[in-house]
């Protein structure tokens, strides 16, 4: 009540001012005349209680000041064009420079002495003697705010990692245990040979092509699965052979979630939250004491989060070109490397579905084989006994890796 009668004598000039011979007042002349006041009051609620507090102050002091309102005050619907937009912004870009968080001192201490106490045989050593964790390490000492390296994961596509590394240890820590692709079935490889036809040119063509395909109901889902992704992609070429690129999820890159409709490993659409990352993000948060805890921290939002029940064993992110990108821990137990397929485009033209299409048909039956993989390997764990957890520090490591995993000590 005290802040809304602060706002009165601020409010009450510019209605005095902007008032008619008529004695009326405009909601859309009074916020082009206060914008930046109203603007600057703004104290992180929800813009439409915000707009529904002004709105009820204007109306207070100008029924004090009998004022009329005028019929058509609002039609400008200034509050959106001047307020809302601007406000929604702010409210944007102070949410994501929250989210970029520094490594202070203390998180650097920890790490250095998680390294530090870590054994010398179990760490990887290259060719040329030295140890990649230390390497990291020098990485993490470096790094001003929050990076993938302080969950010791090394990404040689992250422009970073030539000043830390020479050529010769990127290729070895590259190729090193690397992870084979799994081959595709024998019956899916040739049913997606099939269409690599240098007869078939339109759009028309290959829809046709794959329409005649005659495919029984017991017929494997991957058959049925290459035959629909094939009319589908054809189908999104319009006349003028013009790619419609409205909606990438629903669009071009329909055929990748619907590969896994009939898989135990389940695609979830829409903007998901990681679990995990979120876990790893509050993981020391505790309840509150003497000081009020930090705000929770969501996960890494991405365009479908692939689960196996509550495990989280992939993710996507939507654009213009498909690639697989592939975890492990090659050797040792800390340090996780990234490896990236070849980057794929979708097609531009109805021409060239053969030799861009087809290659990205064999990008999600791969990515679901090794995803399918890893759900066995969670399930195939040892059973694990019950006891207390005397431990200095308990955790509760999760499987995939985590970008924020933080180090046990």
């Amino acid at each position: 009540m005290s802040q809304d009668i602060n706002h009165v004598e601020s409010i009450t000039t510019p209605l005095q001012a902007t008032v008619n011979e008529d004695n009326e007042v405009d909601w859309d002349l009074f916020l082009s005349a206060e914008k930046e006041k109203i603007i600057s009051s703004y104290c992180v609620t929800h813009l439409n209680v915000f707009k529904r507090t002004w709105k009820r102050r204007f109306k207070e002091v100008a029924s004090r000041l009998s004022f009329r309102i005028k019929n058509d005050s609002g039609d400008f619907n200034n509050w959106q064009t001047l307020i809302y937009y601007e406000l929604k912004a702010k409210r944007k870009a102070s949410s994501i420079s929250a989210n970029i968080t520094t490594s202070t001192k203390s998180t650097k201490s920890v790490h250095n002495n998680f390294i530090k106490n870590l054994p010398v045989e179990e760490k990887w050593r290259l060719k040329s003697g030295r140890l990649i964790e230390d390497i990291v390490m020098q990485a993490i000492n470096d790094s001003t705010f929050e990076y993938p390296c302080l969950s010791y994961i090394v990404d040689l596509a992250d422009p970073i990692w030539p000043n830390y590394f020479s050529p010769e240890e990127t290729d070895e820590i590259r190729t090193y245990n690397s992870i084979e692709l799994p081959d595709l079935q024998d019956e899916i490889q040739n049913c997606i040979n099939l269409y690599d036809n240098n007869t078939l040119k339109k759009a028309a063509d290959y829809y046709e092509f794959a329409s005649d395909q005659k495919l029984k109901f017991s017929d494997s889902f991957g058959k049925h699965w290459i035959k629909e992704s094939i009319m589908n992609a054809s189908g999104l070429f319009e006349e003028g052979e013009m790619l419609n690129t409205n909606d990438l999820l629903h669009t071009l890159w329909t055929f990748v979630y619907r590969a896994f409709k009939k898989s135990e490993v389940k695609a979830e659409l829409g903007e998901r939250t990681s679990v995990s990352s979120a876990l790893g993000k509050n993981e020391g948060r505790p309840l509150e004491f003497r000081e009020r805890r930090e705000r929770k921290v969501i996960g890494a939002k991405v365009d479908i989060l692939f689960k196996k029940i509550t495990d989280e064993v992939g993710c996507a992110e939507v654009g213009l070109n498909l690639e697989l990108l592939i975890t492990n821990v090659p050797a040792s137990k800390t340090v996780t490397r990234i490896t990236h397929t070849k980057k794929l485009p979708f097609p531009g033209k109805p021409k060239n579905i053969r030799l861009d299409f087809l290659p990205l048909l064999e990008i999600p039956l791969m990515g679901k084989a090794l995803m399918e993989n890893l759900a066995r390997i969670i399930d195939d764990r040892k059973r694990k006994a019950v006891e207390l957890n005397t431990a200095e520090k308990a955790t509760s490591p999760r499987l995939p890796f985590s970008f924020v995993r933080k180090p046990s000590v």
